[in-house]
C-alpha cells in the first residue's frame, strides 16, 4: 500500500524515471529507518516526531546519493510538497495513525523539518563538509579551522584551486569538469561525479551547472 502511494506522489512531483527511482528508494528507506525508533503509546507528538525522522532520513540518503547536492534531484520546496502530499495520501503507518491523533498544529511543521534537513545534509556554496556530524557552524569560515566546527573532527575540504580540474564529468562525451564542491575526497572513493544531475539524467545541462571546460 505505502509503496504505491509513494510512487504515485513522486510521479506527480518529479520528472525523469531515474530521479523518481532515487527519490522513491530514499523515501522508502527513510520511512523504514524512522519506524525503527518505535512508537510510544503514551506519546503526545508521535506522528510529528515520526514524520520529522522520516524527512531527515530521506534527505540524508539523497545527500549520500548526490554527494551533498540534493537540489540536483529534489529542490527544497519540491521536498516540502512531496511530504505534504504523502501526509494527505495517508502515508503514515496505520498503527501510528490509529493510536495517535494528527498533529495539533497540522502539517505546518513539515516546511521547517525539510529546511533543517537540507541545512544539515546539503553541501553549501561555502563548502560545508561532512554529514550530520562535524557540521560547520553558520557563517563564513574564518580563523582556526577547528574553531569553526562542532562534533567529531573531520578532514578539511581541499581548496578550490587544488580540485578545479581534477575530474571531467562522468557522462560520456561531456566536455565540462565537475562542480567545485565534489573533490578529492569523492574521487579517492571511486565515486562518479557529474557536472550536474541534468547531464547525468538527461544529457542536458541544468541552470545550476557551472559549465566550465575540463582541462587535463
Amino acid at each position: 500500500r505505502y509503496h504505491h502511494i509513494l510512487e504515485e506522489v513522486v510521479k506527480k512531483i518529479v520528472e525523469g524515471q531515474k530521479t523518481r527511482n532515487k527519490i522513491s528508494t530514499a523515501g522508502a528507506e527513510g520511512r523504514r529507518e524512522a519506524a525503527l525508533h518505535g512508537i510510544d503509546p503514551n506519546g503526545t507528538d508521535e506522528i510529528e516526531e515520526f514524520v520529522v525522522r522520516w524527512i531527515d532520513a530521506t534527505i540524508a540518503r539523497l545527500s549520500k546519493e548526490t554527494q551533498g547536492e540534493i537540489g540536483w534531484v529534489l529542490e527544497e520546496q519540491a521536498a516540502v510538497k512531496l511530504f505534504l502530499s504523502l501526509m494527505e495520501a495517508a502515508a503514515v503507518p496505520l498503527a501510528l495513525s490509529k493510536a495517535h491523533a494528527p498533529p495539533r498544529q497540522g502539517w505546518s511543521f513539515i516546511q521547517n523539518a525539510v529546511a533543517r534537513a537540507y541545512a544539515a545534509h546539503s553541501s553549501s556554496q561555502e563548502g560545508a563538509w561532512g554529514g550530520t556530524k562535524g557540521k560547520r557552524k553558520a557563517g563564513p569560515m574564518q580563523g582556526n579551522w577547528d574553531s569553526q566546527w562542532t562534533g567529531k573532527k573531520q578532514e578539511p575540504p581541499p581548496s578550490p584551486s587544488s580540485t578545479q580540474n581534477l575530474a571531467q564529468c562522468a557522462t560520456p562525451g561531456c566536455p565540462f569538469r565537475c562542480h567545485s564542491s565534489p573533490n578529492q575526497y569523492a574521487l579517492e572513493r571511486g565515486w562518479q561525479i557529474y557536472c550536474c544531475n541534468a547531464c547525468h539524467e538527461y544529457g542536458s545541462h541544468g541552470p545550476r551547472c557551472e559549465q566550465q571546460m575540463f582541462v587535463s
